[in-house]
């Protein structure tokens, strides 16, 4: 079947709800089961011990997207391609480089980061030490990992895809949990929950391992490895520089900064409001989740119709069920965050920056996402390096005299920034509005012709 048989006017509706619902579905549960894991770490552990946790876990966060290396992205926009064109043995031979690669990088960071964290031992604290050594040997696990995601994302197993990360891992550490406080009465550190999170990170691996060999096309294996190794790292190499700046810009290095510049117990607490501003994150997530591929193939067949009816309907869909969540939050927020311990609810001011950050990134649309898929993605990192740039320097700023709340500023300002300049360029280059002007405006043209 040709790809433009696939995605005819009348089919597009079809495929995207589907992929959708599958993909919100998993990330619905997911970051249920996420928050449910880290209300239930924060309980058990106080506030301090969970803010190393979350300090941590940031830093981790970040250290995935550096070893990456940006191939995560690139495999979303080769592993559909490839099939598209059936060329098999292109797409063996950038599965097997992409992963060798950034293997490759995260043993070497993962090798630095122990070095350094022990060299500090004195001045950090035995801990603080402990905690990222025990973390770090997740590292290359959760690289390898999101190269499986991106892998099954483009071979449209959406749900497969997601399913280890956001149900797999939550559930297995949850059960851990559970299992330690009947074996043992003594009480939970950040060390502990890092090592049993590491152990649901591997039991989620290998379930991404099986799921990608048993939909892998058989002809992938039966044909010789192509390496195209100067187009998959031109490709890849702005795309790392791109997930750099995401990093940055992400609520993780606010969670570090405020780590450093205030401490632990604010960093917890920021990250606490910063996860539950990210359930608007997972509705996004879930809409280019299911649009991705189809985006790919749309714009390397023309059709720019068929690509601005999708954006259109993927914007639409996160608006309608981001305005809900969002409103529950600015209503019940400091209820929800008591969830985590009464210190907790100090995080209702930058929820409120946090969630309108994220309702930025909603009504813009797949900017970024339409960019990096299309082949502008220099255009992309140099937006976003504008914004980090605006961020960081607000941040190193208000952090001191206002702690968390200038944090969740400097985040809701760089957002703006970057996703204004995205969608012009899109607008511009592409040929496409994903944003929620486009859908204002269909909205009220089709309410001018009704009776």
């Amino acid at each position: 079947m040709q790809s433009g048989d696939l995605l005819n006017r009348s089919s597009i509706s079809n495929l995207f709800a589907r992929d959708a619902i599958g993909a919100l579905l998993v990330q619905g549960a997911g970051a249920m089961l996420i928050l449910l894991s880290e209300i239930v770490l924060a309980r058990v552990m106080g506030v301090s011990q969970f803010g190393l946790y979350a300090t941590v876990t940031a830093w981790m966060f970040v250290f995935v997207l550096i070893a990456t290396l940006g191939f995560n992205h690139a495999l979303l926009r080769y592993v559909p391609t490839y099939i598209a064109r059936e060329s098999w043995g292109a797409l063996r031979g950038v599965l097997q480089r992409t992963n060798a690669w950034s293997l490759l990088a995260a043993l070497l960071l993962a090798a630095v980061v122990g070095s350094v964290v022990w060299l500090f031992q004195a001045q950090w604290g035995s801990a603080v030490a402990i905690a990222f050594t025990v973390a770090i040997v997740g590292l290359p696990l959760q690289v390898l990992g999101g190269l499986r995601q991106a892998t099954l994302r483009g071979l449209q197993q959406i749900i497969r895809a997601l399913s280890p990360e956001l149900i797999i891992r939550p559930l297995l550490l949850l059960a851990l949990l559970g299992g330690l406080f009947l074996l043992s009465s003594t009480g939970v550190d950040a060390a502990t929950a890092l090592a049993l999170n590491v152990v649901a990170i591997l039991a989620a691996f290998l379930i991404g391992v099986f799921w990608q060999r048993r939909f892998m096309p058989s002809e992938v294996s039966s044909n010789r490895p192509l390496y195209l190794d100067r187009e998959w790292i031109g490709v890849a190499w702005p795309l790392f520089i791109l997930v750099a700046l995401q990093a940055v810009d992400g609520g993780r290095i606010d969670i570090m900064l405020l780590g450093m510049m205030v401490d632990t117990e604010s960093a917890g607490i920021y990250a606490a409001a910063n996860r539950l501003a990210e359930i608007v994150l997972f509705i996004i997530a879930s809409a280019n989740a299911a649009a991705a591929s189809m985006m790919v193939r749309m714009y390397a067949t023309g059709d720019n119709a068929g690509l601005q009816k999708l954006v259109t309907m993927a914007t639409g869909g996160v608006l309608l069920l981001a305005l809900p969540v969002t409103v529950v939050l600015i209503l019940f927020g400091q209820e929800v965050l008591g969830f985590f311990g009464a210190e907790f609810s100090e995080g209702y001011m930058p929820l409120m920056g946090l969630l309108a950050a994220q309702m930025v990134v909603a009504m813009a649309g797949s900017v970024m996402l339409l960019l990096t898929l299309t082949g502008y993605q220099m255009e992309a990192a140099r937006y976003m390096a504008i914004g980090v740039t605006v961020k960081l320097l607000l941040a190193l700023l208000l952090i001191p005299a206002f702690g968390m709340a200038g944090a969740a500023f400097a985040t809701l300002s760089g957002a703006v920034i970057w996703n204004l300049l995205m969608l012009a360029c899109v607008k511009r280059v592409i040929g496409v509005d994903p944003s929620v002007v486009r859908l204002f405006n269909l909205i009220v043209r089709r309410g001018s012709v009704e009776p």
